[in-house]
């Protein structure tokens, strides 16, 4: 055997045995609890007691933090006729994650409305951080992510993660900020988000963010990952007499949405893909694009003046819509 051959041979089992040593240190921290996900999960807790307390059919409003911040569903309650509950937290956990919390208080007659992010709604297969940093405390849905999410997975998540999964929550650990269990009213709604709240900082960060490219995501991942996924859950959920409506998020208005080829196609798309899964769309993603003077905090979030019209909007369109005449005349 050559000097080269032994040392190839040398690399491939350090390789080797350095990614299942990997694998093994983080499988083993798999569960523990983290300070990101905190907020996350009491936010959740909340909003899931809310939705067990309702008797009857409900309004359960399904998405991310444009879902939080962009929907006051007392005005949905007043319009629809029934309570409403709004479990969006933030899309950063990803679609499974999201699903899930939504499939457990979904029942019969429930209306549900899905104001859902491009990001959730057309996922494409790869995780960001904050659905890593989730997955490892709440690692029930790894199952159902692909295989090449679970590899991206393994590749991105940090050391640092890692040991910060072993060390736990620090003592006297609490939630604070403008996010979490202590901003959320009654129905789910984020509270202390007027217009007159923002800071400078808010202000820059809605006016400096960078346009979020879904046009081009679709056209290097697999945008079917994230709408089959929704399918199913749809399908589950229609099966249990629920209704199902999608409309599109609250965003921030970028001239690239129109301008650019890809960008606006993209955009055009979205209410066919979600028709041809059988299920409502109501409204035109152009519509629910703003100006920068609607946000609060990013170009997702709303401030509190502005979900009051963005909502009014959604059921001025409901109104004129085949799904939901019924539904305002009750």
């Amino acid at each position: 055997m050559n000097l080269r051959l032994r040392w190839w041979i040398g690399f491939g089992i350090g390789a080797v045995t350095w990614i299942m040593l990997w694998i093994i240190i983080v499988i083993a921290q798999l569960g523990a609890a983290h300070p990101h996900n905190q907020w996350i999960t009491q936010s959740y807790a909340k909003k899931i007691a809310v939705a067990r307390s309702i008797e009857g059919p409900k309004i359960v409003v399904v998405g991310g933090s444009a879902a939080l911040f962009g929907i006051d569903s007392g005005r949905l309650e007043a319009a629809l006729g029934r309570r409403a509950v709004n479990l969006g937290v933030t899309a950063g956990i990803g679609p499974h994650a999201i699903a899930a919390y939504a499939d457990s208080v979904i029942g019969r007659g429930d209306l549900v409305l899905m104001p859902l992010e491009y990001a959730l709604l057309t996922w494409g297969g790869l995780p960001n951080h904050a659905m890593i940093d989730f997955a490892l405390e709440y690692p029930d849905n790894l199952s159902a992510w692909p295989v090449g999410a679970l590899l991206d997975a393994l590749w991105r998540v940090s050391l640092q993660r890692i040991v910060e999964g072993f060390r736990g929550l620090p003592d006297g650990f609490a939630v604070a900020g403008v996010y979490g269990p202590h901003n959320i009213d009654a129905r789910g709604d984020q509270i202390g988000s007027g217009r007159a709240s923002r800071s400078d900082y808010m202000i820059m960060a809605v006016r400096d963010a960078e346009a979020g490219r879904y046009g081009r995501d679709y056209d290097t991942q697999d945008p079917n990952l994230g709408l089959d996924l929704w399918s199913t859950y749809w399908q589950r959920w229609k099966s249990r007499g629920a209704q199902i409506i999608v409309f599109p998020q609250p965003m921030q208005y970028r001239s690239l949405f129109v301008n650019n080829k890809g960008e606006k196609r993209y955009y055009d798309n979205v209410p066919e893909w979600v028709k041809a899964r059988g299920v409502a769309y109501v409204g035109d993603p152009f519509d629910s694009m703003l100006s920068d003077d609607n946000f609060f905090d990013s170009p997702h979030h709303l401030h509190d003046e502005a979900r009051e019209n963005f909502t009014d909007h959604f059921l001025r369109q409901l109104s004129s819509h085949s799904e939901g005449a019924g539904l305002l005349s009750k």
